[in-house]
């Protein structure tokens, strides 16, 4: 799937010229520069300039209406309804080998599925 829609993504020019992540040709170093570039200028011109910076906090809801936004049909659409939901996760604290903590398993309801392929792709997805 995670090819397939890689493919879809390129085919249709979906990824907007400021997206810096895993784009071959540009990293994490050009997605800083360009933000302190824009921040310096803004800055000298004398204007107030803020930003919201977060990857979690994308909607499932979002994400299915753009993906269907941008032509992906039925079938695939339904597994991509279906892959978001029910999903669990939960944050492990460990000071050393003997001292783990865990946090209870909450149903994931907003963001990204952490450690999961498509991930990246779907944050692609919801923040064009």
């Amino acid at each position: 799937m995670y090819c397939r829609l890689n493919h879809h993504i390129w085919a249709n020019s979906i990824l907007a010229t400021e997206q810096y992540g895993f784009r071959k040709g540009h990293s994490t170093e050009h997605a800083t520069f360009s933000l302190t570039d824009n921040i310096l200028m803004v800055w000298n011109k004398k204007i107030h300039i803020g930003g919201i910076l977060a990857s979690d906090c994308g909607n499932h809801y979002v994400l299915i209406d753009k993906v269907k936004h941008y032509g992906i049909q039925e079938s695939t659409l339904n597994w991509f309804k279906s892959y978001p939901s029910n999903r669990r996760q939960r944050t492990k604290l460990s000071f050393n080998k003997d001292l783990i903590y865990y946090s209870t398993l909450e149903i994931v309801k907003q963001g990204v599925l952490q450690g999961s392929v498509l991930g990246l792709l779907f944050f692609y997805y919801i923040h064009q």
